[in-house]
């Protein structure tokens, strides 16, 4: 009888290995991955064109819309950035300011804005100017600055190193918001002499909250000048809102009259032209980031899926929600707008799997998270894994991970997340499509419908709770080797993904595959344990790595 059941399966398997077509998955990441698209940064032109083309083959699909209005699209509020118009100073009534925005001064984007007339605020205190070490936390913390302009130098002294912690260097904002809450009615970050640090200041964190004060860059010879002036009247105006933009989810629904739905998602936006927060890229303004693994590899399994169950020929037994996320890269914004604003009752849902990352099966790899979101998954893909030999699945339990499953999995629905681990091309402009091994994105897929067909007959599968990852906060590490881990990788140590050009590891001779055991006396063991040496060693501190590379134990010198 099992020999009967193994049998009857692997002809299910090839069954729904004839109906996924590879070429299809190749069309959609080969476009959703073109330069054409630009990155698909969320709001843009390019999520626009992405969001376009995945509306068209839900509507050739014969998908029912489930976005807003009888539409396929929801959409979503969210900041990034800010627009800044030019700051305006002007000193003793004079019609003309006598410096330059953006060349003379700045307004920093964390900066209030208003109109201000600094006669009433006591401005001739810049003349005795607090100059602040940045350095030092506490420099003026016991000072009177009620009511007085507060005058820092912006970056420390060329020899110093303004990211050691033990000089308690504190960022822009922070330094500014410590002057605040102390009474300041302003900030200025001056450079010191012979330097130019414009192009250095910080870029906006779209999360961030504005002052309540102006906060302003001088260059030194600005600076020089102003506090020379007699100072009678003096007139700024700033005007820096935040930059409001709309993302899109693309939604589509399979009405099978059934009382369950199953959600398939996965996020097509990425990084645009390396100005979002998240390239891994040592210069990455201007470049597309095409995202072809992260995540065009995902949105095509979506599309893929939505039309193998909308044209096969079985009787299904759930209705779908096929859903694309934007903003995921941002933090989750697309999903955790939908389960905040679903189009769909939520109690309906029986489970939400997730595609992020499933274009780089190596080794028929595929790491499912999740897996303790509900009593039933670890069963379930363990007997897949001894029917299928085409696919070895590492599981994790925890329903909480980067990525859209988790805003599922805070609603208390079941949730599985598939992803065929990390590569050196993550986050940056060469994770093209001529990369993606479009064959083993199939394999995925088969899988993943093998396990819809599995909990046939089921009644709603039961939420269960996850304990997260170990209370065990990760040390903070002031060096890096420069090596990307392989997280697919389950023995001892932690094996070496990619190294990154001009950094220690490579300088050092480490290569792609090699397995780091042991940092001077420390045994790496994990992970954990590797963030746990580094968290040791300062910027030039020299140190043994043991590794093994070919079976060989090799040890190397390695410079932070």
């Amino acid at each position: 009888m099992r020999i009967l059941t193994l049998f009857c399966t692997c002809l299910s398997f090839s069954y729904a290995l004839a109906q996924i077509q590879i070429q299809n998955i190749q069309k959609h990441i080969t476009y959703l991955a073109s330069d054409k698209l630009q990155g698909r940064g969320t709001g843009e032109k390019g999520e626009q064109l992405a969001a376009e083309y995945i509306i068209k083959h839900f509507k050739d699909l014969k998908l029912l819309p489930k976005g807003e209005s009888n539409t396929y699209i929801q959409t979503f509020n969210f900041i990034e950035g800010v627009i800044q118009e030019p700051t305006i100073i002007r000193v003793n009534k004079n019609k003309k300011t006598i410096w330059q925005d953006k060349k003379d001064y700045y307004a920093l984007p964390f900066s209030a804005s208003n109109e201000y007339n600094l006669r009433t605020l006591h401005f001739e205190h810049v003349n005795e100017g607090i100059i602040a070490s940045t350095l030092q936390r506490d420099d003026y913390l016991n000072k009177n600055v009620m009511g007085k302009v507060v005058v820092m130098y912006s970056f420390p002294e060329k020899e110093l190193n303004p990211h050691d912690e033990n000089n308690n260097y504190y960022s822009f904002r922070e330094r500014a918001k410590i002057a605040q809450d102390k009474g300041a009615v302003m900030v200025l970050f001056i450079d010191r002499k012979g330097s130019y640090h414009f192009q250095e200041l910080p870029k906006t964190n779209p999360k961030a909250q504005f002052l309540r004060i102006p906060v302003l860059w001088f260059s030194y010879e600005a600076f020089e000048q102003l506090r020379q002036l007699n100072i009678t009247d003096f007139y700024l105006k700033i005007n820096i809102k935040p930059n409001q933009m709309k993302g899109k989810n693309v939604i589509a629904f399979l009405d099978n009259q059934a009382p369950l739905t199953i959600v398939i998602g996965g996020h097509y936006d990425h990084l645009g032209l390396g100005h979002y927060h998240g390239s891994l890229d040592p210069n990455p303004k201007n470049k597309i980031h095409n995202g072809a693994d992260d995540n065009a590899s995902g949105t095509a399994g979506v599309l893929e899926l939505a039309r193998y169950f909308a044209n096969n020929n079985r009787k299904e037994s759930f209705n779908f929600l096929f859903i694309t996320f934007s903003g995921e890269e941002l933090g989750l914004y697309g999903s955790s707008h939908f389960t905040k604003n679903p189009t769909i009752d939520l109690n309906t849902v029986n489970y939400m799997l997730n595609m992020d990352m499933i274009g780089r099966l190596r080794e028929q790899q595929l790491a499912i998270n999740g897996v303790g979101t509900s009593p039933v998954w670890v069963n379930l893909i363990q007997l897949l894994d001894s029917i299928d030999t085409q696919i070895s699945t590492k599981l994790d339990s925890s329903g909480v991970g980067p990525s859209d499953h988790t805003s599922f999995y805070l609603k208390n629905i079941p949730v599985l997340h598939f992803f065929t681990g990390g590569h050196p091309d993550y986050h940056k402009p060469t994770d093209d499509a001529d990369k993606i091994n479009f064959e083993g994105t199939a394999q995925v897929l088969n899988f993943m419908i093998q396990l819809i067909h599995k909990t046939e007959g089921m009644p709603k599968l039961i939420f269960t709770p996850t304990k997260e990852k170990k209370n065990e906060t990760a040390p903070v590490f002031k060096v890096t080797m420069g090596i990307i881990p392989d997280y697919m990788y389950s023995g001892r140590g932690v094996r070496v993904e990619g190294v990154s050009a001009g950094k220690p590891a490579e300088k050092a001779g480490i290569q792609p595959n090699d397995i780091v055991l042991q940092i001077n006396n420390d045994e790496v063991t994990d992970i954990m344990a590797y963030m746990k040496c580094l968290a040791k060693y300062k910027k030039g501190d020299i140190v043994r790595v043991k590794i093994e590379r070919n079976k060989q134990i090799i040890e190397k010198e390695l410079i932070f």
